[in-house]
């Protein structure tokens, strides 16, 4: 296992070790360890460590981010590209809020 040398991306920024982190399943943790591919991060005391790949995934599955993600929950109705385009426009207006401060 590697040092703080190694560089490890999750969405688009870069993790360090003591960096807060949050699994779908285990809800906030610390990230302990990196290394090429890969972290260790704690969660519950007590808990063993849980080693998450590149980008946040466990088993090619995505679970790890920076903070909760938010849902958008369709109705029956839905239409996937009007669901599409509002998902858009948010991550838009997150963007602009983002260069702002």
């Amino acid at each position: 296992h590697g040092g703080d040398l190694i560089m490890y991306m999750l969405d688009g920024d870069i993790v360090e070790r003591g960096n807060a982190v949050h699994h779908l399943e285990y809800g906030n943790g610390i990230v302990r360890e990196l290394w090429t591919g890969g972290m260790a991060v704690e969660f519950a005391a007590g808990r063993a460590p849980v080693l998450v790949e590149a980008n946040g995934f466990i088993s090619g599955r995505k679970v790890l981010f920076w903070s909760p993600p938010l849902m958008l929950v369709p109705r029956k109705a839905d239409r996937p590209t009007t669901l599409e385009r509002v998902a858009n426009v948010l991550q838009s207006v997150l963007d602009l809020t983002r260069r702002a401060q």
